[in-house]
């Protein structure tokens, strides 16, 4: 994970209000719980996505699974910007 992540979660305000409970994570637990989204993604894309398409008969080649992931990487990084940008504004 890299260095960026933890700054920015020091940053933020990392209270979840849900079903009547209030949790606020630490910088720390953020850190804990991405090795979980990882694994979860995998699954999430074995069992659910892949069947799915395949279902509706887009099954994928290698380079353009290899593409779309590229994508949603460069998506994932811009949102990072974007968020990074959001709390450079609060804090002025």
């Amino acid at each position: 994970m890299s260095s960026r992540w933890p700054l920015q979660a020091t940053q933020m305000n990392t209270q979840i209000d849900a079903f009547g409970l209030s949790v606020t994570l630490k910088t720390e637990q953020i850190q804990a719980i991405y090795p979980f989204i990882v694994l979860f993604s995998f699954v999430l894309y074995q069992y659910g996505i892949e069947p799915l398409m395949t279902k509706l008969g887009l099954s994928l080649r290698l380079l353009q699974m290899v593409t779309i992931g590229g994508v949603l990487a460069a998506i994932s990084f811009f949102l990072c910007a974007f968020v990074q940008m959001r709390l450079e504004q609060v804090r002025l």
